[in-house]
């Protein structure tokens, strides 16, 4: 029943998920989706195209668009089922600290308070889903008996972390090589210390025989040097100083303040406090009961802690949506045993509050639920075609896509078009190829090196257009001195703003 049940989660997860607009965000989300096109059209990451994440979200998308086609309906479908299993991995974790009625309720929170904050393709998501998958896996009972399987298979999900986002991927492994000998110790008998040993053999087995070929494909189709690079060097010397210590645990600015309406801030604001609740009744517990009692518990509660680790470089509203089903874990166990204790029990009405209680809080959050997906309509009423199918947002978007469309003169052939700084959702609903490496370039984040990396391409690139959005460039930037003493403006497109249209479109002078 328990297994139906969960199952039930993620196909309602999914269902529910696929209520809401089909939309396409002009930022991260685009960024991934387009490279995703990028590699099914043969290029490759790293070489051909800038990203600072590991490559596993740009394989699986490609080969989502090389099974449905490369749509928006593709990419929803693809994001909807990772978050659906999110949902149910969420809901098979809570029942080892808690009864169904828990776990039902922190299942449905990760599509309900969770995903609607950045309901979009993202790796994050990703790492969230395969990182909960390997928490089930190597903490399943069923299995608990299998030495080599097990452990194995919770490696290779461990590893599809690893090649979706460096950060989750490198405190997984932290978290797996303290569990994996502290699960298998407390199942084994006599020969406790090889059964540790050869549980983390096959965990490492597992991670290597995903980790090898996806990193390897990377690295032989680009270089070691630039994949390091990448997700390395410059991570730590230009995104962790862009980003870093700007923001508070479950902060937001002007931006992103809209996905605040899509959850219960003070929910996700509360975790750091409740994992230090946690961690002192766990405590507790072990100086009365022993760690063997308490081991389940540890492990979700120290997964919990070394998920929020690994955003705490910008820990806003959008990153703790990412790891907070991770915490609901941990919240259920903490109801349950409220719930369950003999002081709650022995009133006589205790069975049937608790019973009322469950109901009452599964239609807040069924009202939260129709809440999300209405709002989610009302802002993006209107449905528009493009090269990437059918798309919902503002009028304003739709309007000036077309008008970009006329004026590039689009007519089945994708234009050779840089969207600078940041509109990389034109390249797929124009649609347009880039002929930069760039789906994002900001003086202030990209180097000057990559700067004129894409200078030098426009260079060598005498159909290249270049669409500016007037927002995003601020004085003395370099990219827009180079337009001015090399391109010409030719038209001007989308809403106005201040006076001026929002998208300008600039083209070589005329040679000769």
């Amino acid at each position: 029943m328990a297994v139906v049940l969960g199952c039930a989660v993620g196909l309602t997860s999914f269902v529910y998920l696929l209520r809401f607009p089909p939309t396409l965000s002009s930022a991260d989300e685009s960024y991934m989706l387009y490279g995703a096109k990028r590699v099914l059209e043969g290029q490759a990451v790293y070489r051909d195209f800038f990203d600072f994440v590991t490559p596993g979200s740009f394989y699986l998308y490609a080969i989502a668009y090389a099974l449905g086609g490369v749509s928006v309906t593709t990419a929803r479908i693809t994001t909807a089922s990772l978050n659906a299993l999110s949902a149910a991995c969420t809901y098979f974790l809570t029942l080892h600290l808690a009864s169904a009625g828990e776990a039902l309720v922190a299942g449905l929170l990760v599509v309900v308070i969770c995903v609607p904050v950045w309901n979009l393709a993202s790796n994050h998501w990703m790492a969230t889903a395969f990182t909960l998958a390997t928490a089930v896996v190597l903490l399943s009972t069923r299995w608990q008996h299998s030495t080599r399987g097990r452990p194995a298979t919770a490696g290779a999900l461990g590893g599809l972390v690893i090649c979706t986002n460096q950060s989750a991927g490198l405190w997984l492994i932290l978290w797996l090589a303290l569990v994996v000998p502290a699960v298998a110790g407390a199942r084994a008998g006599a020969d406790r210390w090889r059964r540790c040993v050869r549980e983390l053999a096959w965990t490492a087995v597992g991670g290597a025989a995903v980790c090898f070929p996806v990193l390897g494909y990377a690295v032989w189709r680009s270089s070691l040097g630039e994949m390091l690079y990448a997700t390395h060097t410059w991570v730590l010397a230009n995104y962790l100083n862009f980003n870093g210590g700007r923001v508070t645990w479950s902060g937001y600015g002007v931006a992103w303040a809209d996905g605040v309406n899509y959850t219960y801030l003070w929910l996700l604001r509360c975790i750091p406090a409740i994992l230090g609740v946690e961690v002192a009744g766990l405590l507790w517990a072990i100086w009365r009961h022993g760690i063997r009692a308490q081991l389940t518990r540890a492990a979700l509660l120290l997964l919990a802690l070394c998920v929020s680790a690994a955003v705490t470089y910008y820990p806003d509203v959008i990153h703790v949506a990412f790891v907070a089903p991770f915490s609901f874990v941990v919240m259920a166990g903490m109801v349950y045993r409220v719930r369950t204790a003999p002081d709650f029990m022995t009133r006589p009405a205790g069975e049937w509050a608790a019973r009322l209680a469950l109901c009452v809080v599964l239609a807040v959050v069924a009202l939260k639920a129709r809440d999300n997906v209405e709002r989610a309509w009302g802002q993006n009423p209107v449905l528009y075609e493009t090269a990437f199918g059918t798309l919902a947002g503002w009028p304003q978007r739709a309007a000036a896509l077309r008008e970009l469309q006329e004026k590039l003169v689009v007519d089945g052939r994708p234009a050779r078009v840089f969207a600078y700084q940041s509109d990389a959702w034109l390249y797929l609903a124009l649609p347009a190829e880039n002929p930069t490496p760039f789906a994002l370039l900001m003086p202030s984040y990209n180097t000057a090196e990559q700067i004129q990396e894409a200078i030098d391409r426009l260079e060598r690139d005498p159909d290249a257009r270049v669409v500016v959005n007037l927002l995003g460039p601020k004085p003395g930037d370099p990219m827009m001195a180079y337009l001015q003493s090399h391109f010409r403006e030719v038209a001007s497109a989308g809403p106005v703003i201040h006076g001026s249209p929002v998208y300008r479109i600039f083209e070589r002078h005329p040679r000769g």
